[in-house]
């Protein structure tokens, strides 16, 4: 057997015994001595590791939202008969006796390492424990929330979102999942008729209920306008004024993904939020081809600490935070944060003004008077074209701010293509 990748094989020393003691000398980590150590006796530094998946990385990103966000608004905009089978959330992790989270306790730890307060050794240890198996955050960050998302608009099959990655549950719903497909494309069911606006105020009131709205407003409406559903921002926030929050999941709660399916997942929460008035439609379709109400109904909570009752809610509020966002941020990050706001920079946004911020009297407001303002406009000459011509040139020219999803506004239009294409 070779070493794992980054670590050195270190022969037991002689005279010692074998057992579990020994074997685990055999492993240890190259952290080395410190490197002005190296320096002086004429040895180069050991390369710095870099984490798994150190925050704000194009892997970790992707990993946890981009695949799950262009999902629905790619199936909408096929038109095309379509269903989403959600990957699950990884085992929760251990490390010394502590459950942890792979977003809130990366970002963390991740500080910690920074700070040199725990060297690299303990951060592989804290790897090896944090990371246990296949799988998306097993926090409610952005992958959950929006496989969450995708269950309660109807686009997969009930309680598919909440199975662990390495349960034999989730092989059952891939193989049902598989079968319900070949029924779609018999039925012609398309995501026209299931991604409704009762879906997508269903899919908000849901999220709302997991207590992590804050960052999923840009794909919810990218999927709307692909599908020809308008959904606001104000629409969110609307409903969140009658939401409570129901699942006591981290980042904002105290249990995680695999606690929440034990908990009995989506469909256990579903019931309870249908017991509030005037929250969800029971009547819609979905790609089941029985009516929403079905993929709740009679569905128990089995650990009434992770999934609350409205009697007795985590809140009696969901909340629409002040962040905009098309899921290029880790959803496990934590406090108030600001970003994406529209418009950027390049079409005429500017750093630099003051600006207020409100979240319980619902304002966001730049304090620049309305004729500063229009002075900026008419002394605004664009700058010129990065690129000329290819993708850049298009994305340049049609991608859309972050209040209109951050997408292709031709995508987003109305209009139907032919299929097939008959030339």
């Amino acid at each position: 057997m070779n070493p794992a990748p980054g670590r050195a094989r270190q022969r037991p020393a002689a005279g010692r015994g074998g057992g579990p003691a020994r074997l685990a000398r055999r492993w240890t980590y190259r952290a080395g001595p410190p490197p002005d150590a190296r320096a002086r006796a004429g040895r180069p530094p050991y390369r710095r590791r870099r984490p798994f998946a150190e925050p704000g990385s194009s892997v970790a990103q992707f990993v946890q939202g981009l695949h799950q966000q262009g999902v629905a608004a790619g199936a909408a905009g096929a038109g095309l008969p379509a269903l989403v089978v959600p990957s699950g959330p990884m085992l929760r992790g251990h490390h010394r006796g502590r459950t942890l989270g792979i977003g809130t306790d990366l970002w963390a730890y991740w500080d910690e390492f920074r700070a040199g307060r725990i060297g690299e050794c303990e951060m592989a240890r804290l790897e090896c424990g944090l990371a246990r198996s296949p799988g998306h955050c097993m926090t409610m960050g952005t992958a959950s929330t929006m496989t969450a998302a995708a269950e309660a608009l109807g686009m997969a099959l009930p309680g598919s979102s909440s199975i662990p990655a390495v349960d034999s549950a989730h092989h059952r719903t891939a193989a049902a999942s598989g079968a319900r497909a070949v029924a779609l494309v018999r039925e012609q069911l398309t995501p026209a008729e299931v991604m409704t606006r009762e879906a997508f105020a269903d899919a908000a009131a849901t999220v709302l209920a997991l207590g992590r709205l804050h960052q999923r407003t840009d794909p919810p409406d990218r999927a709307g306008r692909a599908g020809g559903v308008k959904f606001s921002l104000e629409d969110f926030d609307a409903i969140g004024r009658g939401v409570p929050v129901l699942a006591d999941v981290r980042p904002v709660g105290a249990f995680l993904r695999e606690d929440f399916s034990y908990a009995g997942g989506l469909p256990a929460l579903l019931a309870q939020l249908a017991r509030v008035p005037e929250v969800l439609h029971p009547d819609r379709p979905t790609v089941t081809g029985e009516p929403f109400a079905s993929h709740y109904r009679g569905a128990d909570i089995h650990h009434p600490q992770v999934i609350r009752t409205p009697e007795d809610p985590v809140s009696a509020e969901g909340g629409v935070l002040v962040r905009i966002s098309d899921a290029r941020m880790s959803g496990t990050s934590y406090g108030t944060c600001v970003l994406h706001v529209a418009p950027e920079s390049h079409v005429g946004g500017r750093t630099g003004d003051p600006v207020t911020l409100d979240v319980p009297g619902r304002v966001l407001r730049m304090e620049v008077d309305d004729a500063e303002l229009e002075r900026r406009r008419a002394g605004r000459r664009p700058p010129p074209p990065r690129f000329e011509r290819g993708y850049g040139s298009l994305y340049a020219a049609h991608i859309t701010q972050a209040d209109e999803g951050c997408d292709f506004d031709f995508l987003a239009q109305p209009g139907r293509n032919p299929e097939p294409d008959p030339s």
